[in-house]
């Protein structure tokens, strides 16, 4: 089993969010946000704060890669410019990312490999 089957199966995971509920039970249950019991709610202002929290890791991550781009709606939006002209869209507040033409990922991953193949690593 992968390491999120192993947790939503002893409880420690909700079973439909994979997100964290606390110690394990020995039996699948779902979280509290997703109609379970567990946990306390998120606090208020969570999301704003969650948000705020990967934009900046966003910025950092773009300060690092040296590619043109193009801030828009106070940083909500951003526009990646390839060497090789392509575009990429990247909405950093929601972690997800999209090829212009391709499909929306939310792969960080991806898109970290797609920018080292066209630029190369740097440290």
């Amino acid at each position: 089993m992968s390491f999120y089957e192993d947790n939503v199966a002893d409880g420690s995971h909700g079973m439909s969010c994979c997100g964290l509920i606390g110690v394990d039970v020995g039996y699948p249950r779902a979280c509290r946000n997703c109609g379970g019991e567990g946990t306390e709610p998120n606090p208020e202002g969570h999301t704003k704060r969650v948000k705020a929290e990967a934009m900046q890791r966003f910025d950092v991550w773009l300060s690092k890669t040296g590619l043109p781009h193009k801030k828009h709606n106070n940083g909500f939006h951003v526009v990646l410019t390839l060497p090789d002209g392509r575009f990429i869209d990247v909405w950093p507040s929601t972690k997800k990312w999209q090829l212009r033409g391709d499909h929306i990922s939310r792969n960080g991953k991806a898109l970290h490999g797609l920018v080292l193949q066209q630029l190369g690593p740097w440290s």
